[in-house]
C-alpha cells in the first residue's frame, strides 16, 4: 500500500497544510486549526499501486471547491447567543452546511468518475488495453471558519483528541493538565460489515469467508478499483461536521497500517 498526503493548493481563499510523521499519518494540531480560514488535510491510501492515490491527491480538493464548498459560513459566534440572533441567520447556517456537505459528496463522486475514465483511456501504453485497476481509500478534512468537515471512504480513520474538562466559566482550562479523550470521527467501510455486504450482494457481488469482496478486496468504498465497481464498490463518503471549540487539541488522520499497529 502507499499513502499520499495532500499537497498545498495555490488559491487565494483556500490552502492545505499537513504535518507528516510518516507516509501514512497526518497530524493536525491546534495551531493549524486556528490558522485556517479554509484548510484541507487528507490521507490517500493506495492499494494495488499508487496511481489512484496520486490521482485523488491531485484532483479531489479542486473538485470539491468547484462543486461549491462555501468560502465562509454564517458566524458561529453570533449563533452562540440565540437571544441576539435573527432566525434567518440560523436558516442560512443550515443551508451553508447542506451546501458544504453536498460539495464534498459531489467532489468525491466527480473525482471517482474522472479517475475511472482515466484508468481506461490513460497509460494504456504502459498497462496495455486493460488500463490500470488499482484503488485508494481516503480520509479528508476541510476546515471552514470554525466548522470542521470530515469525509472518508474505506478504512482510513480520523481520531480527534478533545480535552475532557472545562473551567467554571465553561472554557477549556489551559492551566491544568487535563486528560484527553480520543474520539473516532469516521466509520470504516469493509465488505464484511452488514450494511456494506447488503449493497454488495444486491449488486451481484460475493463476500467470501475471508471477509473480502470476491475473495480479494477488503474495503467496500474506494476511488478506482474499476474491476469491482460492478460488484458494489462505491466512492460515496460518510460526511461528519462539528464546531471547533477550546477543547479540541489535535486530530490524527491515518490509514489502516497506522491503526492496525497502534490498536
Amino acid at each position: 500500500m502507499s499513502s499520499v498526503p495532500s499537497s498545498p493548493i495555490n488559491t487565494i481563499d483556500y490552502f492545505s497544510v499537513v504535518t507528516i510523521f510518516s507516509s501514512s499519518t497526518t497530524v493536525i494540531n491546534r495551531h493549524l486549526f486556528l490558522m485556517c480560514r479554509c484548510g484541507h488535510f487528507a490521507i490517500y491510501d493506495g492499494h494495488g499501486g499508487r496511481l489512484a492515490a496520486e490521482f485523488a491527491k491531485k484532483h479531489l480538493h479542486l473538485n470539491v471547491l468547484s462543486s461549491g464548498l462555501p468560502r465562509e459560513l454564517v458566524s458561529l459566534q453570533l449563533l452562540s447567543r440565540p437571544f441576539l440572533v435573527d432566525p434567518n441567520l440560523r436558516l442560512l447556517l443550515q443551508m451553508d452546511l447542506k451546501v458544504a456537505k453536498k460539495a464534498i459528496l459531489d467532489g468525491f463522486r466527480k473525482t471517482d468518475k474522472l479517475l475511472l475514465q482515466e484508468s481506461v483511456s490513460g497509460l494504456t501504453f504502459v498497462y496495455g488495453s486493460g488500463g490500470w485497476q488499482d484503488g485508494a481509500t481516503a480520509v479528508c478534512v476541510w476546515i471552514v471558519d470554525q466548522k470542521v468537515f470530515i469525509a472518508n471512504i474505506g478504512d482510513a480513520k480520523a481520531v480527534l483528541a478533545r480535552s475532557s474538562t472545562t473551567d467554571k466559566s465553561g472554557n477549556h482550562n489551559t492551566e491544568e493538565c487535563n486528560p484527553l479523550k480520543a474520539i473516532v470521527l469516521t466509520r470504516e467501510h469493509k465488505a464484511i460489515y452488514p450494511q456494506e455486504r447488503s449493497r454488495i450482494q444486491k449488486s451481484g457481488g460475493v463476500v467470501s469467508s475471508n471477509g473480502r469482496l470476491q475473495g480479494r478486496l477488503e474495503v467496500s468504498r474506494a476511488f478506482g478499483d474499476r474491476q469491482f465497481k460492478k460488484f458494489g464498490v462505491i466512492a460515496t463518503p460518510d460526511i461528519h461536521a462539528f464546531e471547533l471549540t477550546e477543547r479540541e487539541n489535535f486530530m490524527i488522520l491515518g490509514c489502516d497500517g497506522l491503526w492496525e499497529v497502534s490498536s
